[in-house]
């Protein structure tokens, strides 16, 4: 099978995937309605019958059991198209990763935690390390951690700034070091196919800017938000997880951005995804449910490249080389000759394919 961003082993054009967000909001707004008909919805309308903020409780629950049933086929659709095949898990120790594994791990699916940090002397040991380590090991996962160093990370991060080119900053870069790191050290065990949360956190309300869509505009304006958040991610966190699966020969599932669990997170009741301050709430609460310990449920998100220290990595080797910025370095590493520069990214004619994808595997 395809990720719903992926036609023929090609990233589809962001009007398409545009189209397919919006088809998914109309879903939502007949299963709301009843199955009534609708007129063509266009982002930002304030459509009748579409708020989800009155459910009572056998309705969440409901919706809440919906939601975990197709989460669970999405898994068993991925490992079933991996015919076989090594799977593992981006693994941070956060709530997304965690759920990944724990489904997998519930359905009998072998998979190893791969999971990556940056350390240089007199520095902290990464947050997902610890975290990571700690939840595999309670659980009784496989993992497999791998703590790098400066000069280590001053390569990884030049590779990943080759393969994204001129689409890229520091933060894409940080992001996608984690992924260049960890599918290094999948590749060691042969393993090609790594699943990732991507996709949670504008479903379930996880960043700053939803909690501040809340505060300003209240559950409708949150709600705006999170399928603001879902159509845009085309054009930074898809690109660059296709461009760096291409370049890296991998396959990258994406088990929350499989339609029909975008549809069911977003039949829930967005009064439940941001509560006092607490983000994703329901997530979390379903994670319970599903026999996830309450301690990893309720882990504090830190992006990936905070958690695993990249991003430090980057300030330090900018400090290193004498720019002014995290955002400058990257961007000599991109123009200039920089060795690892252009050397895995695909060619025109392979530009944002996927040479192993899902549908393949």
């Amino acid at each position: 099978m395809e990720e719903l961003y992926i036609d023929h082993g090609t990233l589809v054009p962001k009007e398409e995937w545009d189209a397919a967000i919006s088809t998914i909001r109309q879903a939502t707004i007949l299963a709301r309605r009843g199955k009534t008909p609708v007129t063509e919805h266009k982002t930002g309308e304030q459509d009748a019958g579409r708020k989800n903020v009155d459910l009572d409780e056998n309705e969440e629950n409901a919706l809440e059991q919906a939601w975990q049933r197709a989460f669970q086929l999405a898994i068993k659709e991925r490992v079933d198209a991996a015919d076989g095949k090594a799977i593992g898990v981006l693994f941070s120790g956060g709530l997304d990763s965690t759920l990944i594994a724990h489904a997998l791990y519930e359905s009998g699916v072998p998979f190893t935690c791969y999971t990556v940090g940056f350390q240089d002397s007199g520095t902290k040991e990464p947050e997902d390390i610890v975290e990571a380590r700690r939840t595999a090991q309670a659980m009784g996962w496989r993992i497999v951690e791998r703590v790098y160093t400066l000069d280590e990370m001053e390569t990884i991060i030049a590779r990943t700034a080759g393969i994204l080119g001129d689409r890229t900053d520091n933060v894409s870069v940080g992001v996608g070091s984690v992924i260049v790191a960890g599918a290094q050290l999948a590749a060691n065990d042969g393993v090609r196919i790594l699943f990732s949360g991507l996709g949670s956190e504008e479903i379930f309300a996880g960043y700053e800017r939803h909690e501040l869509a809340l505060q300003d505009g209240g559950h409708e304006r949150l709600e705006e938000e999170c399928w603001r958040g879902l159509a845009a991610m085309h054009e930074q966190d898809l690109k660059r997880d296709t461009l760096l699966s291409v370049a890296l020969g991998i396959a990258i599932p994406t088990p929350f951005l499989d339609p029909a669990v975008i549809k069911q997170g977003m039949l829930l009741a967005v009064t439940g995804k941001i509560v006092d301050g607490q983000r994703k709430l329901v997530l979390r609460r379903m994670a319970i449910n599903m026999g996830l310990p309450t301690t990893f449920a309720m882990r504090p998100k830190r992006a990936a490249q905070y958690g695993s220290r990249t991003d430090a990595a980057i300030e330090r080797l900018a400090r290193k080389a004498g720019y002014e910025s995290k955002g400058s370095y990257v961007r000599a590493l991109i123009n200039t000759d920089n060795p690892d520069h252009h050397a895995d990214r695909p060619t025109d004619d392979e530009t944002l394919r996927r040479e192993h994808t899902p549908k393949s595997l």
